[in-house]
């Protein structure tokens, strides 16, 4: 069945041969066991989980151009993604049944590193593996910020406001000069690229004039090409730090003691505060804090001694340390790893997500609050009251900015249990309202849920939905790009807004 928008299957069958012709037979991708391989991995089997009508994997920016111009020909919809590894958020599902997904994975090229202004250009398929393997292939002593699982785009992750746990972790905050196809298939350079030539492409995130590079975060204003990333100089120390709390009401503590060390640069990066996982009684017990410090051997040694006479102030609280002149290597667990730069997938084991006797899907609760102990014991709160009524494992962590905490509660269910993923979904819903009412917004969601949770924000009726969408109709009028993606929907399909 050819996908709507398109007049007629013979004019789908049209563009299909067009896409062929533009970026080769192995590009696109038309067969049903293709085409299933490229969704939501964790809907059950007979979930409604909306199929691309084809894949196509363009290699260069000149094919995206390609594949824009004809997509525009045929009032065909694209849904892009740079890896598909986002799983938990949808993975590579459609929000517009029958899209074309784009899939930039073959677009995998380090483009530039810059060892003396601590830099990296990627194209949306480098993954974290390759970064980091660049980075050691030729020596260079900088670190890229990764997350916990070490498979998705550094790109795609950046421009879906992805999380890192290293100084330069706030990924969208280390992006620094895109490239970008519009609607049009017009290629853009934000900030200082607008430039020819200009040597500041990506050192500076202003040139003259609007600052566009937030503008294509999480929207479907263009599809980016490449982007620069600010890098790490690797220190001369590195310790992988632990402080543990026997008591789960030593929360809030945790969190106040812990604010001022961010907010004063005694702990640079993004501490994380734990739960155990998995868990599925949801009872009270201890938390774990996870940061790291970095620097001169002298002032490791003072930062680990305020930290330490900090956390005193908790009875029972304990503070180790692990200490590298260098990033730890594989076999160091997934704590010591990932604040340093190197991409791993142990969680994956710790979380039992792949095993064989009981596979397990995700989502995850992803809200913003306030850094203190109240806040990050409200929203704890919430989380766990709906959880302990699933009866299902999952957990909890508190990522720490300094100002704000980004809370990350993941939910599991049986990936072959219909009536359990939909039951997560209708609890994670009521989460998101409840929240809502706290005044706590989610910062990402599935693909599913993206115009449920776009609807929260709904200042002075909406303004905000209101601009992106005169921005959406202005840059992309015949409205192929992405559509309702974070819940901007073209004005030809804005009727499909479902919440």
């Amino acid at each position: 069945m050819h996908p709507e928008g398109a007049a007629s299957a013979a004019e789908f069958g049209a563009a299909v041969k067009e896409f062929t012709s533009a970026l080769g037979e192995d590009a696109v991708l038309t067969d049903a066991a293709s085409l299933r391989e490229f969704g939501d991995p964790y809907a059950p089997p007979e979930w409604a989980n909306p199929q691309p009508a084809l894949v196509v994997q363009p290699a260069s920016l000149e094919e995206v151009q390609a594949v824009v111009r004809i997509a525009n020909e045929h009032r065909l919809a694209l849904w892009t993604v740079s890896r598909g590894k986002n799983n938990g958020y949808g993975g590579s599902a459609v929000a517009h049944p029958g899209s074309v997904l784009v899939h930039l994975g073959r677009m995998n090229k380090v483009a530039e590193v810059n060892e003396e202004l601590a830099y990296a250009v990627v194209e949306p398929g480098v993954s974290f593996y390759d970064l980091y393997e660049e980075l050691g292939r030729h020596g260079h002593r900088l670190w890229a910020a990764v997350p916990d699982l070490g498979w998705g785009s550094v790109l795609g992750n950046a421009v879906d406001h992805g999380i890192g746990y290293a100084p330069n972790g706030d990924r969208a905050a280390s992006v620094c000069g895109m490239e970008v196809v519009l609607a049009d298939g017009t290629i853009v350079r934000t900030g200082m690229g607008a430039m020819e030539g200009s040597p500041s492409r990506h050192l500076s995130k202003r040139g003259f004039g609007p600052t566009f590079d937030g503008l294509f975060m999480q929207s479907n204003f263009g599809i980016v090409t490449k982007v620069g990333i600010w890098l790490m100089p690797r220190p001369q120390v590195y310790s992988s730090c632990l402080v543990s709390v026997i008591d789960d009401g030593d929360l809030e503590a945790l969190v106040d003691i812990l604010r001022p060390l961010v907010l004063d640069g005694t702990i640079t990066g993004q501490p994380g505060i734990f739960s155990p996982l998995p868990r599925a009684d949801w009872v009270s017990g201890p938390w774990t804090l996870r940061f790291a410090l970095y620097g001169r051997e002298a002032e490791v040694d003072l930062k680990i001694a305020t930290i330490r006479d900090a956390f005193a102030a908790i009875d029972g609280a304990t503070v180790s340390e692990n200490r590298y002149h260098g990033q730890p290597p594989q076999e160091a667990s997934q704590t010591d790893k990932v604040h340093a730069g190197v991409p791993n997938q142990d969680m994956i084991d710790e979380i039992g997500l792949d095993d064989p006797n009981l596979p397990l899907g995700h989502t995850v609760f992803s809200s913003i609050v306030p850094n203190t102990g109240a806040h990050a014991r409200a929203i704890t709160e919430l989380f766990r009251r709906h959880m302990r009524a699933t009866g299902l494992p999952g957990g909890q962590s508190l990522v720490v900015h300094g100002r704000y905490i980004t809370n990350l509660g993941l939910i599991a269910f049986p990936r072959d249990d219909r009536g359990a993923a939909e039951a997560v979904f209708e609890i994670y819903r009521t989460m998101v309202l409840e929240a809502t009412a706290l005044g706590y917004g989610e910062y990402r969601t599935h693909v599913s849920t993206m115009d449920m949770v776009a609807e929260q924000f709904g200042f002075n009726d909406h303004a905000l939905l209101r601009t992106t969408e005169k921005i959406k109709d202005a840059l992309d009028p015949n409205g192929i790009l992405s559509p309702g993606k974070s819940g901007i929907w073209p004005s030809r399909l804005r009727g499909e807004r479902g919440l």
